[in-house]
């Protein structure tokens, strides 16, 4: 009987972790749908960033390619 329950709380684990990450993947996504639905001013100084980003990238690559 206690081998059992604990298979059977090993799978009731087992799902709630399953739940856990789907839930995890879902928040995530959440807050990515959240950070599209900017202004075209904060999307405008988002792609700055992001390209003031990909060009120190770029400088680190290239001091690495040295």
């Amino acid at each position: 009987m206690l081998k059992r329950d604990l298979t059977q709380a090993r799978e009731t684990i087992a799902l709630q972790k399953n739940t856990l990450r789907e839930l995890e993947e879902q928040n995530k996504i959440v807050k990515i749908a959240e950070a599209v639905a900017l202004s075209k001013e904060d999307k405008r100084a988002v792609k700055l960033k992001i390209n003031e980003f990909i060009r120190e990238i770029d400088k680190c690559i290239a001091t690495l390619s040295d």
